[in-house]
């Protein structure tokens, strides 16, 4: 017999894959980030003001919520999880996983007027958004209004993976991050579906 969190896992992975096949533009993997990924995004974090206090915590693209479940583990006094995700299937495991997030069915380029008074307050803002497919001046907008909901000394971490990492399109991007942001960072994780690089950026 499959234990349940078995059977889970493996539902929410045909559920990405069925995504994928539907609309591999907008959803760009065609399984889960893996939790090694997970851990590269989150790593250092959780040493300073984020896990002292309360933090407020954005997530672009959560999908089936491999980064949200990270997060809220490794953030347990979290104050405020937004989840921007316009995928529908996505929602509705992202509801019942984590009833303690706030879902915000837009895209993510409105995060400054969906957050209304919390914009200029995130600590952290998480991105599985699939950069490479996603128009240049439409990424631009989003990583715009991402700054601009952070606070200062604040983390933005995305990703790409390895074989969209040197297409001019996210060559421009890297560019486009480095004129936003005080510090740019990239380091690569083999263990992943496919490898990817993690982009982290504080403001």
């Amino acid at each position: 017999m499959i234990p349940e969190h078995l059977r889970a896992k493996l539902k929410h992975q045909l559920l990405f894959f069925k995504q994928f096949v539907e609309s591999p533009l907008s959803v760009g993997a065609v399984i889960p980030s893996s939790h090694f990924l997970a851990d590269r995004m989150l790593e250092g974090e959780g040493e300073g003001h984020i896990k002292a206090a309360p933090a407020h915590i954005v997530e672009l693209g959560p999908g089936t919520g491999a980064f949200t479940s990270a997060a809220l583990k490794r953030f347990p006094n979290v104050k405020k999880y937004w989840a921007f995700e316009i995928n529908p299937a996505f929602r509705e495991i992202l509801r019942h996983r984590f009833p303690e997030i706030t879902i915000i069915e837009n895209g993510a380029q409105h995060a400054v007027e969906c957050l209304e008074t919390a914009a200029g307050s995130i600590d952290l803002v998480l991105s599985g958004l699939p950069f490479a497919n996603i128009p240049l001046a439409l990424n631009k907008e989003i990583i715009a209004a991402t700054h601009a909901i952070m606070k200062e000394g604040a983390t933005f971490s995305t990703f790409v993976y390895i074989h969209t990492y040197q297409l001019p399109k996210l060559r421009e991007i890297r560019t486009y991050l480095r004129s936003k942001f005080k510090t740019v960072d990239v380091t690569f994780v083999p263990y992943n579906v496919p490898p990817a690089f993690v982009i982290k950026c504080v403001k």
